[in-house]
């Protein structure tokens, strides 16, 4: 009976364990859809995220595509001629207006989207002479947009603001704060000497009286100011070579005259501060298909053309950069391209070479070249050998002597900060500004049209070396056949008191970004 009961109990739990596989793969089915769907809501969470964070940078960069487009047309408006205050913002308007009607900025596609930028300038707030503007960037990749908006603030800075160029009479070839010594060579036109201290003016040899006029101050004779006595072969006048007193007083009262000089020496120190360097730290970027130019130095990129490479590689500048160490030893001209707007571009560089046959400036704009540390120019480089002073400057901020014996011709304004400089030979067209204690000139060549203003230096003109132009110098010593003729100078484009730092902060004071997201 008790066996009859047992198997009754093992018949009726026949299919139990087919119940339970099916109650787990339930609980399993259920769990499977259960992180199937947690898992697809992620993947959709994650695209939605992913989308939103590639829309809000897409609206960032459009921002900033249209600030730079802005900023260069913006300060190619402010460098106009005759522009003033309301014609400025006329300009800025039409500019803006111009983004509004058109900007819209493509971009690669991510993800199988499309991806654009729509830029909306929003009207200004006036605030005194500054304008604020606000730039709304609409984002877009699919269906998923971000805006972001940026403000920007245009202000009229005046031209005259940083000073004139400094007044110089006409007629000026030479201005000379301590002595002038002449032993041979050629004065032609006015020499101005302010020292007011026993015999400034020391003649080894006879000026020709007629080319040269000496102003003095007027509280010294001229027997105070010059010393004569070691001219040999006498003064010649009225047929007599003999140097007696009334000879002497005939001819020097024939080339000095008194006169007050009515700009103060301190004008032309005070230009010397205004050599610095700016702090841009953005650095070149360069096509990877010129590997056979070009050197990586970490993160930063240095430039070197060599052989034949200088008419295939042309320097195209769009802004300005910090290169650390640019070789151009190239056969054929080197060109840098500033592009079509009307803009002054500033290269920092802390080594600069050139040995090449000629840099060629293109375009509309200008270049600014500052040097930190050390500036060589050999096997008679010819910078800027087709254009004029306005189009390049070198700043050189180095400290060892600046050699420009290795150009044949430098069409450029130079501002040496002070380091003693030498050119033998070389052409300079331009000005030369200086805080140097020494510039020494010699040999021959063309001719320099030239201003140079040395302050604190001693400038020596010997062998045939020949300034067509103004020489100003603390001290001042011509000998042999060099020549100094009064000719006018084009300053065009001269940095004065617009160089280095206070270029860049013109520029980012007429046209600021405000970084609020």
């Amino acid at each position: 009976m008790k066996q009859k009961i047992q198997n009754k109990i093992a018949i009726d739990e026949k299919g139990s364990a087919l119940v339970m596989t099916l109650g787990v793969l339930l609980i399993l089915s259920i769990l499977g859809i259960s992180i199937g769907a947690l898992t697809i809501g992620s993947y959709r969470l994650s695209d939605a995220n992913r989308d939103d964070t590639s829309a809000y940078y897409i609206a960032e960069a459009g921002a900033e595509m249209a600030y730079e487009e802005l900023s260069s047309q913006v300060w190619t408006a402010y460098n106009k001629e005759q522009i003033t205050s309301d014609t400025f913002f006329n300009y800025v308007s039409g500019i803006v207006e111009s983004v509004n009607n058109n900007e819209e900025y493509t971009f690669n596609q991510q993800f199988g989207e499309n991806t654009t930028a729509k830029i909306v300038v929003a009207d200004p707030k006036e605030e005194g002479t500054a304008k604020t503007y606000k730039i709304s960037s609409t984002g877009k990749i699919g269906n998923k947009k971000r805006v972001v908006e940026k403000e920007f603030v245009v202000n009229w800075i005046e031209k005259s603001t940083g000073g004139e160029f400094p007044s110089i009479p006409e007629d000026t070839a030479l201005i000379a704060n301590k002595t002038i010594v002449f032993m041979g060579g050629k004065l032609k036109g006015t020499a101005y000497i302010y020292s007011e201290e026993k015999q400034p003016v020391k003649l080894y040899s006879r000026p020709n009286n007629t080319d040269i006029k000496f102003v003095y101050p007027g509280n010294i004779s001229i027997k105070n100011m010059v010393d004569y006595s070691n001219i040999r072969g006498g003064f010649n006048t009225n047929g007599s070579s003999e140097t007696t007193e009334e000879n002497v007083r005939i001819f020097l009262e024939k080339m000095f005259v008194t006169k007050k000089i009515e700009v103060p020496w301190e004008t032309y120190e005070s230009l010397l501060k205004n050599i610095t360097a700016p702090d841009i730290t953005k650095t070149l970027t360069i096509n990877d298909g010129n590997v056979e130019y070009k050197e990586r130095n970490s993160d930063k990129v240095n430039i070197k053309i060599t052989g034949d490479y200088g008419s295939k590689y042309k320097l195209q500048l769009n802004s300005d950069f910090y290169i650390p160490k640019i070789e151009i030893l190239a056969n054929n001209p080197f060109v840098i391209d500033t592009g079509e707007n009307n803009l002054n571009y500033i290269i920092l560089v802390d080594e600069m070479i050139f040995s090449s046959r000629n840099i060629e400036v293109k375009g509309n704009g200008s270049v600014t070249f500052i040097i930190n540390k050390s500036l060589i120019i050999s096997s008679s480089s010819k910078l800027n050998k087709s254009g004029s002073s306005n189009k390049l400057t070198l700043i050189y901020l180095g400290e060892d002597l600046l050699d420009l014996s290795g150009a044949g011709l430098i069409n450029a304004h130079l501002l040496v900060k002070t380091a003693n400089i030498n050119a033998s030979s070389t052409q300079i067209n331009g000005v030369l500004l200086s805080g140097s204690s020494s510039i020494n000139l010699s040999g021959g060549g063309g001719g320099s049209n030239l201003m140079l203003i040395a302050p604190n230096a001693s400038v020596n003109m010997s062998g045939s070396y020949t300034i067509n132009g103004t020489v100003i110098a603390n001290s001042f010593q011509i000998s042999g056949g060099a020549k100094l003729i009064y000719e006018e100078v084009d300053t065009t484009g001269f940095p004065l008191l617009s160089s280095g730092e206070v270029l860049v902060q013109l520029r980012k004071m007429i046209l600021s970004m405000q970084n609020q997201f």
